[in-house]
């Protein structure tokens, strides 16, 4: 009797010892994200691109409210934009952008224009994403429309007159200290009453680096990028106009700052290649500013 009760003692400690290791393994290979450097606050205030497109995937029912500026001035050239804009977690790996961009001044020469621009209806899933304790690793899609909001009639444009749609790809690298991506994609335009914009194929990437963080706290990275934009030329009532389209790349740093309910992020990039198709002004800066608040 005696020793049936002690191979039942026996018996419990190993089950119970069983389960803790099994536990311990389980835990070991999903591990917790360490909260230190550009991982030191959850996904949503975490640094992404200022230049670049999409990397907006954020957990499930998060919302943030965005107002997004810009400015890309030139010879006899000044192009501002004003963008709000909705973001939502849908899921952990899908997530909704709405944008509605106004341009207070567009100026080409002595021609100018205002006005609301084409809507922006935006989806981004991660097939892929893979985080361990001191980085996250995430490929996504990023699927858009462009709402025929604007005007392509107008000088200069405020936008196509037509749908359009975005379909692209980033690929991001998010350490405790470092970060880096790139992100190639296309904005196919349609064509409507034998007007057409042209449509662009875009080509971007960036690293970064953490330059102090407090845990829970708050955030502060620099990073650069390059984007290149590559576009056709337009067309109106079946014409196509030499002077538009052509090839520009930029290039510049940025500053990233968030805290758990807003984020900050300002940069500049010079323009080290352009080639305009025809007769154009030409480009010389880029200016943006991007800020948020979470909910």
């Amino acid at each position: 009797m005696q020793y049936r009760k002690s191979s039942v003692v026996v018996m419990v400690v190993l089950c119970l010892l069983s389960k803790q290791w099994t536990y311990a393994h389980v835990a070991d290979s999903n591990p917790e994200p360490l909260k230190l450097g550009n991982l030191a606050l959850p996904a949503s205030q975490q640094p992404g691109p200022l230049f670049g497109f999409g990397q907006n995937i954020i957990d499930k029912h998060d919302f943030l409210f965005y107002n997004f500026f810009d400015a890309l001035l030139g010879d006899n050239k000044t192009f501002i934009d004003i963008a709000p804009g909705l973001l939502y977690g849908l899921r952990d790996d899908l997530s909704l952008y709405l944008e509605v961009p106004i341009a207070p001044i567009f100026r080409l020469g002595d021609r100018r224009s205002s006005g609301l621009e084409d809507i922006l209806v935006q989806l981004e899933y991660a097939p892929y994403s893979h985080n361990s304790q001191k980085a996250n690793k995430q490929i996504t899609t990023v699927t858009s429309i462009y709402l025929p909001t604007g005007s392509i009639r107008k000088f200069p444009p405020t936008g196509a007159d037509s749908p359009s749609f975005f379909l692209g790809l980033t690929a991001n690298y998010l350490a405790t200290d470092w970060y880096c991506y790139v992100s190639p994609g296309g904005i196919i335009t349609t064509e409507h009453n034998n007007t057409k914009a042209g449509s662009q194929f875009l080509y971007q990437a960036g690293f970064g680096r953490n330059i102090a963080y407090k845990t829970d706290r708050w955030i502060l990275t620099w990073i650069v990028e390059m984007s290149g934009n590559y576009t056709q030329k337009r067309k109106i009532d079946g014409v196509v106009n030499p002077h538009t389209g052509g090839n520009v790349i930029l290039l510049g740093p940025s500053l990233w700052f968030s805290t758990p309910r807003f984020l900050m992020q300002a940069g500049v990039a010079g323009v080290p290649y352009q080639n305009l198709f025809g007769t154009q002004f030409s480009n010389k800066i880029y200016w943006a500013l991007n800020c948020a608040w979470k909910f």
